[in-house]
């Protein structure tokens, strides 16, 4: 029996072309979602480190926070770049719905919170900065 290889680099081009992916994004671009990110990790930071935690001292959220408006970003990066029709983002609606009222009561104070860390990510992940050369 003859053991599995790894493909190289030229086999993994020509596969990834064939199934329709294009890997290839220049440098700008990567520069481009860098940056975004890092804005928007500078801004969960400020907003959940000295403002939530300061005036609210529950630890339980933080984390939550964090991922939340991680995850939001790399979906709102990813959905900005791909055309999708009306029923793929309904659908990501309803299972955002879902998942809102499959979990315990959250208060109203922290859940202004979340809905605006997912607002700052939505913002750095879509808005065009134009920065001035």
């Amino acid at each position: 029996m003859q053991e599995p290889r790894l493909l190289n680099l030229n086999e993994m081009n020509l596969l990834f072309n064939l199934s329709g992916f294009n890997l290839l994004v220049s440098g700008e671009q990567w520069f481009d979602f860098l940056s975004r990110f890092f804005a928007n990790f500078i801004s969960l930071f400020i907003l959940i480190r000295y403002i939530f935690y300061p005036n609210n001292g529950q630890s339980k959220y933080l984390f939550i926070f964090y991922m939340t408006g991680l995850m939001i970003f790399l979906i709102s990066s990813t959905l900005d770049q791909v055309t999708l029709n009306i029923g793929i983002a309904l659908g990501l609606f309803a299972i955002f719905g879902i998942i809102r009222f499959r979990t315990p009561p959250v208060g109203l104070k922290e859940m202004t919170y979340l809905f605006i860390s997912i607002g700052m990510a939505v913002i750095n992940a879509l808005v065009e900065f134009n920065v001035a050369n």
